[in-house]
């Protein structure tokens, strides 16, 4: 299965403005780009480690306000 930005983002309580972030700095790559110039997540990606490394950002921040 495949998730576009909008789709994991919201499966994840996170913004798209977030994924892109994640994106930018390596965190988080999307599988592909479609023709559209979508980020398209697949299976890999948005599983464990990206639901974890989205929660752990989420954490990060909630303990430092």
């Amino acid at each position: 299965m495949e998730y576009t930005i909008q789709n994991l983002a919201r499966l994840a309580g996170v913004s798209t403005r977030t994924l892109r972030y994640y994106d930018e700095i390596n965190l988080l790559k999307p599988s592909r780009i479609n023709s559209s110039g979508y980020r398209i997540y697949g299976k890999k990606r948005s599983g464990k480690t990206a639901t974890n490394l989205i929660l752990s950002g989420v954490r990060g921040v909630s303990r430092s306000n």
